[in-house]
């Protein structure tokens, strides 16, 4: 009994990870991972002080991205390009508390968190996320126009659960707020690389002109054409607008997401390994406990087969007491095993776990085993000579 109960949690436990491993991977994060090429480009950044300077910086900004994405656009295999502050293979990078207009202040320290993500007007297209309601951005969303956002459905569910959130305000607290109104709702966009659960789940995307931090920025290009292939095309393109500007980790979207689950995939295919292992020493203990059993009864089994008892009631007589214990154990490894759920969900909560065809799958399939193991001495004992046993004894 403990036999089987200890090997189903272990087969139990390494089954579920990687089927959950199996199904995260499988799981649609919002957006077409597969033939999206991803490029890093890092423009010469200065601290600026004075705000005139600043606006003048921001200008040349977002007017290299606009060369940038049109260049890139045309060269040879790009079907779709958009620029952004951040890929979502792995998550966002920027966030912040937000309000909502005329709408009671939060409490301090109960302020929601929401991802901050300036894109140009190609993002979603490119990405394959879908408009939900509202509208798109446009050309005429730059600095000099009211500001804009467009925001997940995640937070569209939350905060207007029962009216439309366009039209509403969203800002920054204290100061003036920085409003913007809410033009558009997409899906959610989950980050496939990682089984971290995001901090926050609010999104909101915001038009680059409007919005162009930093000096690091994300190509997003889409196409027939291979990263390996593309790569000299697209440093030159960008050496051909500024010299000084590199073009670094050039990669499939594909390739980030295996990089970033290859650990956890070891440590699956590792799990599994060793779960394999403990049933074969599970099988080898109860096939030596009920061997042994047999020994012991060898006296007994003579008699009754001397009394009349056929090589059929032999068989089954050992197979019952192997498969009632076998069915106790595994009543017993259920229950720690549903234990070892529970501990997965709340180690990993993204990692999909929760499979009761697996856990029944992996239970029938370790009664077998244990019946086998229990079926090679029973099929010995129904070949004992009654003679031999009472002369034994």
């Amino acid at each position: 009994m403990g036999e089987v109960a200890f090997a189903l949690v272990l087969l139990a436990g390494a089954g579920l990870f990687l089927r959950g491993l199996q199904k995260f991977a499988q799981h649609d994060p919002g957006w077409r991972v597969d033939g999206l090429v991803t490029a890093e480009v890092q423009l010469p950044s200065q601290r600026v002080i004075d705000p005139k300077k600043a606006a003048e910086e921001d200008a040349r900004k977002v007017a290299f991205v606009d060369q940038l994405q049109r260049r890139v656009s045309e060269i040879s295999g790009v079907t779709q390009a958009a620029v952004c502050n951040s890929q979502p293979v792995w998550g966002f990078q920027s966030s912040g508390p937000f309000i909502i207009e005329g709408r009671p202040a939060p409490d301090p320290a109960n302020v929601p968190e929401i991802f901050m993500e300036p894109v140009t007007r190609e993002y979603f297209d490119t990405l394959g996320v879908h408009l939900i309601m509202g509208r798109n951005f446009t050309t005429a969303d730059t600095v000099d126009h009211p500001r804009v956002t467009i925001i997940n459905e995640m937070t569209a569910r939350q905060f207007f659960p029962d009216e439309s959130p366009l039209g509403h305000r969203i800002g920054w607290p204290g100061g003036d707020h920085n409003w913007r109104e809410i033009i558009g709702v997409v899906n959610d966009v989950e980050f496939p690389a990682t089984l971290d659960a995001p901090y926050t789940r609010y999104q909101s995307f915001y038009p680059l002109p409007q919005m162009p931090w930093g000096s690091s920025w994300t190509l997003l290009l889409r196409g027939s054409t291979k990263p390996e292939t593309l790569s000299n095309d697209l440093r030159s393109t960008v050496a051909g607008l500024n010299s000084e500007v590199p073009v670094v980790e050039i990669r499939t979207a594909q390739s980030i997401v295996d990089r970033g689950l290859g650990n956890v995939s070891l440590l699956g295919t590792l799990l599994g390994a060793f779960a394999v292992l403990g049933l074969a020493l599970a099988a080898i203990g109860i096939y030596g406990v009920t061997s042994y059993s047999v020994v012991q009864r060898t006296g007994e089994i003579g008699i009754r087969m001397a009394l009349g008892a056929k090589p059929s009631n032999v068989l089954w007589l050992v197979l019952s007491r192997g498969a009632q214990l076998s069915l106790l154990g595994s009543v017993l490894g259920v229950a720690a095993g549903y234990g070892v759920t529970r501990f997965l969900e709340y180690a990993i909560p993204t990692l999909p776990t929760h499979d009761p065809v697996a856990f029944g799958v992996i239970s029938v399939a370790l009664v077998l085993v244990a019946l086998l193991a229990c079926w090679l001495p029973a099929r010995r004992a129904s070949r004992v000579d009654p003679i031999d046993a009472l002369r034994c004894e």
